[in-house]
């Protein structure tokens, strides 16, 4: 498929506008400072500053007017510099897309993206627009953005595969813009950019001005009804008792206006916007920017905080944590990134004999494996899908570069993991043979391998033994793989497909974790401490 030419493609930016998300621009210095006025508290102060000028006390005025000028460059100042660091933060967004124009392949930014336009889609991409599949190979998108759920959808076109979607479920033949590609690869047509894009009628609704008061406004709005009331009951109780008394009019006018300024907490605005004002500063030196200096007390006035789990309360990293192995072996992983650090090793020190059974299982993880890692100056990254990342960094860990594997046995055939088959495999020559390694769900493996490995030897299977292994790993809170190899004969120009996975072996179960993060004990110590409830949303396994 050519694409759009370029000419095209320039028309319809011009005619739709650039694939991006609103830009809401923020209000000027002038208009924040002059916000700061909108305060009942404040419009009394004004009203006892002006009466103060009209009866003639210049300094009462001025110190008031002095009061609501700090009051007013305290609060615009911490406003304004919160608003330039937002927009600094989304000036560092720059994403590129790869499409078809003209016939070729061209890297191009994605604000030029136009409906109509081809994409190329591919592991470790973000989604640049909203896009219907019209090619996919194990195409698989976390969509957690959108949704919330952390586990990928799958992908694929529903006209080339004859797949019939209903037209209130387009999850299945759509990619949505801001979603992550976890894995495979696939191409499609631009149906919707910028504002027109999910993620752009979710900005949308976002940038709408809120019609709710923070808590200190409400409470700052009834304290100056009640000095309002309040001053205005005394006042003209005073002035009756003065009439009463035969006081004259004009003498009980300015008692009465004295009284009034007298009982007006001039300083409070500012001893508030200074308490805020810290506030704002700590938090920003915790990386939270607070824009609204209110906003503070609303998070000081919580009780309670609902809180996901993957991604927020963990690393939304899964690891590898344990190995079994059916003889009742059990290996562990030490934690870290630096893989030339980790290392391999049994409970006490010991079972290290039973290395190249671990190795072997390692192998089966990672060659039906499309993840692939990189090192970059910060470390290693994982690109792919979370468990295939896992899996990787585990047998990089026990000293198995996916990469050296490849080429000790070349790819002839894969089988990419579909949620009705529940494993995935792949097919590779090696010494005139082919040889197979599955990696999947425990109960479709055990029911599938003939035999297992049991001490460097390869006996009849014992499956009920095996499926009480995988439970009791279950029970320790861990997601639990397990793993198998063959081998048969090479066929030339063979299709090896499910058919061939005969005479498997059943190596072991890993069990993996997504690890919490370091700050969340303290974190939540710290919640309960001041009173704060935390529950956690999330549809695990109760157990887990």
């Amino acid at each position: 498929m050519a694409g759009l030419s370029t000419k095209e493609a320039n028309a319809r930016l011009a005619h739709y506008g650039p694939n991006a998300l609103p830009d809401i621009k923020g209000p000027s210095a002038l208009r924040i400072f002059f916000v700061q006025f909108l305060s009942p508290l404040i419009y009394v102060l004004l009203a006892a500053a002006l009466v103060s000028l009209a009866l003639g006390e210049i300094y009462d005025a001025i110190f008031i007017a002095i009061v609501l000028m700090i009051n007013g460059i305290i609060g615009a100042t911490q406003e304004y510099s919160a608003g330039r660091a937002v927009a600094a933060l989304r000036k560092l967004e720059e994403q590129t897309a790869s499409v078809i124009r003209d016939g070729t392949a061209q890297e191009i930014d994605a604000r030029e993206i136009v409906p109509g336009d081809l994409v190329l889609l591919e592991a470790g991409g973000r989604v640049p627009a909203d896009i219907e599949i019209i090619e996919s190979a194990d195409l698989q998108c976390d969509e957690s953005l959108l949704t919330g759920e952390s586990a990928p959808v799958k992908k694929f076109a529903a006209a080339s595969e004859g797949v019939k979607v209903d037209a209130s479920d387009r999850r299945h033949s759509m990619s949505f813009a801001g979603s992550m590609i976890t894995r495979g690869r696939g191409r499609g047509n631009v149906s919707a950019t910028g504002t027109a894009t999910e993620i752009g009628k979710i900005a949308e609704e976002i940038g709408k001005r809120s019609i709710s008061k923070p808590p200190l406004m409400i409470r700052m709005e009834h304290f100056a009804r009640r000095i309002a009331s309040a001053v205005g009951i005394v006042v003209l109780l005073l002035i009756a008792i003065g009439l009463a008394r035969g006081m004259a009019l004009g003498d009980l006018f300015l008692m009465a206006v004295a009284l009034a300024v007298a009982a007006i907490p001039e300083g409070l605005p500012v001893a508030i916007s200074v308490a805020l004002a810290i506030s704002m500063r700590r938090m920003a030196k915790e990386n939270v920017i607070v824009r609204k200096m209110p906003a503070v007390e609303s998070l000081g006035s919580c009780t309670m905080i609902a809180t996901d789990k993957t991604g927020t309360l963990t690393m939304n990293e899964l690891t590898v944590t344990d190995i079994y192995l059916p003889d009742g072996t059990a290996l562990c992983f030490e934690a870290g990134q630096n893989f030339d650090a980790c290392a391999m090793h049994g409970p006490h020190g010991k079972g290290l004999d039973a290395k190249p059974q671990a190795d072997a299982l390692l192998r089966a993880a990672a060659l039906p494996n499309e993840a692939r890692l990189t090192e970059e100056e910060d470390g290693w990254k994982g690109i792919g899908d979370t468990v295939d990342v896992a899996l990787l960094m585990a047998a990089r860990k026990g000293g198995l570069a996916q990469k050296d594997e490849h080429e000790s046995y070349p790819l002839a055939g894969r089988i990419p993991y579909e949620a009705d088959i529940k494993y995935a495999a792949s097919f590779h020559r090696h010494k005139d043979k082919i040889h197979i390694f599955v990696k999947g769900a425990p109960e479709t493996l055990i029911e599938m391998a003939d035999r297992m490995q049991m001490k460097g030897a390869s006996v009849p299977i014992e499956r009920e033994t095996l499926l009480l292994q995988k439970e009791e790993l279950a029970t320790q809170g861990l997601r639990v793989l397990g793993f198998a190899e063959g081998e048969i004969a090479s066929e030339p120009d063979a299709q090896y497909s499910h058919q061939h996975l005969v005479n498997l072996t059943f190596l072991g179960f890993a069990g993996m974790q997504d690890p919490v993060r370091a700050e969340v004990p303290g974190a939540i110590r710290d919640c309960y401490s001041a009173g704060i409830e935390v529950a956690m949303v999330t549809g695990d396994d109760p157990k887990t």
